[in-house]
């Protein structure tokens, strides 16, 4: 079924639909055609296309169960913000947040550390030790951006 048929399809087919997941979800069963997927690799853009690893597989499952999922992360993260579940500083698979929010908090502290001339504090440098590599590449190039101001007392790795 064609996803604007769906969405302008009017108050009786919505209801029907949610009676439906909601019946799925009591039950703890899903639709088999929910389980499946087609398949295709997508060409990443660059390197050998002989080679599989320059491939990125996308997998397109049927409407219905692309609904049916958003409907259950909507309401798991509404009932895990609701318990205080994630940690205030945790960004990721939270809505309103980001990864930009917490770029800007090390950034603040940075900043603080520059103006007391005390050294970066010890939990920022073992966050960017293991940190993710886009991470890493993120915090990197604001050193390289802070060069200039950095004493010597203030180490960033």
């Amino acid at each position: 079924m064609p996803a604007p048929l769906i969405t302008n399809g009017g108050n009786d087919l919505h209801h029907a639909l949610l009676l439906l997941f909601n019946r799925s979800l009591h039950k703890g069963v899903l639709p088999a055609d929910y389980k499946r997927a087609k398949a295709f690799p997508l060409f990443k853009g660059k390197g050998s296309r002989a080679d599989p690893n320059n491939y990125r597989l996308i997998c397109v499952t049927s409407i219905f169960a692309r609904i049916f999922e958003r409907m259950v992360t909507r309401r798991m993260r509404a009932r895990l913000e609701g318990k205080g579940f994630f940690l205030p500083d945790q960004a990721g698979f939270r809505a309103g947040f980001s990864t930009t929010d917490n770029i800007l908090q090390l950034e603040e502290a940075i900043y603080r550390a520059l103006r007391r001339k005390c050294r970066f504090p010890p939990y920022y440098q073992h966050q960017t030790k293991s940190s993710s590599t886009r991470a890493t590449r993120a915090i990197k190039s604001f050193e390289r951006s802070l060069a200039m101001h950095v004493s010597e007392s203030i180490t960033l790795r």
